[in-house]
């Protein structure tokens, strides 16, 4: 009884009343090879999810043995119906392939539609054999397929780790162009090898033979160079220490690639080490050595600190191979005042002493929190919100790091009663700006964040040590932008076959996560919808096919520019426009 009542009370709370509705969906799940070819065949516990404004939690049914589902008591509203599978790739309702957008599905009350179809493609997989110089099989190495960003970077779409015969499988990838790379595991370590020269060898043997009792007194032996070190790092397939380097590996939708095999290697790696000077007495600090995450400076290593004392005193990296470098050193989290030094530095093949790094106090950001409200009232207390500095430099491949480090904890913001906010402890680098009011369609939504007359939400603010970064507006508006119409097409053609870009007028504001580039597809009425754009010029287009990076590609919306209608939208309008499309 006691299992029953937990089980009602989860139900309730997944579907509240107002979601409760009289619409009903039905269909099938369908697992196709390919491209989508052939009739499929029906697939069994798959989950099925709808969701939308009107169901905020989702709604979910798993397949049966036919590949059919049932979807009741659903609201009226504009909906999202997905299917997902392991091994398989998420499929939308109405999309022409995998990795695409679907159709919204736009249900009244009572609807009832039936014989829907959601088309599972089997994921791409590769797998190879992970040998050592000697041909020797590696195990326990962590593989990766990365995907390539339109913005050059790396990004992990699975991983995989190699077995006791140095074999590794990495499966579900969707079709596209990738790196692979491999790289010894945190359990193994990515410990320093040392390399004796031949001279060095040399003399190793003669100091041997002259231990010997019968052997004459040898001469002083002159002072031995320095030992060379190499380090395991990670490697591209199929023998290349940087990404650009890399042969890169094209996928199909479930094509099987074999024969994908890595020779792991060491690269030849230094020391690196200076001095920290004016740092709190007795105060331990924090000192990184990171890589921009552009594919031309991919990270080769996780280098080791040694010899670090409190305050001031020595700091050395070992275990680094060639690259440009940032060092950055600053106070604890947590500490007060933040204090922290940077210096960018380029390793080559030898060892780079007498880096100086003197510490100074970190950026302050300051500013206040407004309200542009026409029916809703503001949060009695402003003190409850927080602003956030976000890292919008790109990422290395192997994680975060790159570009405006701070941006992370060790950030601190304060907010008081009346908005006004101080966003200690910022580090030069490459920043957004984030709140944790979150934005809604119903609600408030961030309009703008104004800094040094820049709104960092549409272009990334460069900080440097000089600065200025006092003065900052985030602007709230319960105005909410709407563009939507209905698309006009050829006989013979759905108007859902389209997809609906909307880009900013301004080329200065194509940018990777650019909040004004949008895109959707007309649902099952013919009707678009496109909520919460700032105000401004755009351009608007319809296309047959849009892939999920072409968005990002400024040379596909150049293309696009000359074709696309213009149109400008202001605050808080609700503007309806028609697409014809040509025949």
């Amino acid at each position: 009884m006691r299992r029953l009542a937990v089980l009602i009370i989860v139900a309730l709370w997944a579907q509240t009343p107002s979601e409760i509705g009289t619409a009903r969906i039905a269909g099938t799940v369908v697992a196709v090879d390919g491209a989508g070819a052939g009739a499929g065949k029906p697939s069994s516990r798959a989950i099925v999810t709808i969701s939308g404004s009107a169901l905020p939690l989702g709604k979910s049914a798993i397949t049966d043995e036919r590949g059919q589902f049932v979807l009741d008591r659903l609201p009226a509203g504009r909906f999202t119906l997905t299917a997902t599978k392991a091994a398989h790739l998420r499929a939308e309702y109405g999309a022409a392939r995998p990795g695409r957008p679907g159709v919204p599905i736009v249900l009244d009350a009572g609807t009832q539609l039936s014989n829907l179809s959601l088309m599972l493609a089997h994921g791409a997989a590769i797998d190879g054999t992970i040998r050592d110089v000697s041909g020797l099989p590696i195990a326990a190495i962590v593989v990766t397929a990365f995907r390539v960003t339109p913005a050059g970077t790396l990004v992990s779409a699975g991983t995989a780790a190699s077995d006791d015969r140095g074999h590794y499988r990495v499966f579900g990838l969707a079709p596209g162009d990738y790196l692979i790379s491999a790289a010894r595991g945190s359990a193994i370590g990515m410990g320093e090898v040392t390399e004796l020269a031949s001279d060095q060898i040399d003399r190793k043997l003669a100091a041997l033979r002259a231990r010997r009792p019968s052997a004459p007194a040898a001469a002083p032996a002159p002072t031995p160079a320095p030992a060379m070190t190499s380090s395991f790092v990670p490697v591209f397939h199929p023998h290349a220490f940087s990404a650009a380097d890399a042969t890169p590996l094209s996928l199909k939708i479930g094509e099987e690639r074999a024969g994908v095999d890595i020779l792991l290697d060491r690269a030849r790696s230094v020391s690196v080490d200076g001095t920290v000077t004016g740092a709190p007495a007795g105060s331990a600090l924090m000192i990184t050595m990171t890589q921009p995450g552009a594919l031309q400076q991919t990270p080769l290593t996780s280098p080791t600190l040694r010899n670090r004392a409190a305050g001031d005193g020595p700091f050395q990296f070992t275990n680094v191979t060639p690259g440009r470098y940032t060092i950055t050193a600053r106070t604890p989290i947590g500490a007060r005042p933040v204090l922290f030094a940077q210096s960018n530095v380029d390793v080559t093949g030898t060892d780079l002493r007498g880096i100086s790094l003197t510490m100074q106090p970190a950026l302050r950001l300051s500013g206040r929190i407004v309200f542009d409200r026409t029916r809703l009232t503001p949060p009695a207390d402003l003190s409850t919100i927080t602003v956030m500095v976000e890292d919008a430099a790109p990422q290395p491949a192997s994680g975060p790091g790159g570009g405006g480090r701070g941006s992370g904890p060790g950030s601190n913001s304060t907010t008081d009663a009346r908005g006004n906010f101080v966003v200690e402890g910022v580090l030069p680098g490459l920043y957004r700006l984030a709140t944790s009011l979150v934005s809604d369609s119903n609600g408030w939504w961030l309009r703008s964040a104004v800094v040094n007359g820049r709104d960092v939400l549409d272009t990334p603010l460069p900080i440097e040590a000089t600065t200025p970064l006092s003065g900052a507006v985030l602007t709230f508006s319960d105005r909410h932008t709407q563009l939507s119409g209905n698309v006009e097409v050829p006989a013979g053609r759905g108007a859902s076959d389209y997809f609906i870009v909307v880009f900013p007028d301004d080329k200065t504001m194509w940018l990777p996560r650019a909040r004004r580039i949008r895109s959707t597809r007309a649902g099952t009425d013919g009707n678009y919808v496109i909520r919460d754009l700032p105000p401004g010029s755009y351009r608007l287009a319809a296309l047959t096919d849009v892939a999920p990076d072409d968005l990002a590609d400024r040379a596909f919306l150049d293309a696009l520019f000359p074709a696309s209608l213009a149109l400008t939208l202001s605050d808080g309008e609700q503007k309806v426009q028609a697409i014809r499309v040509g025949g």
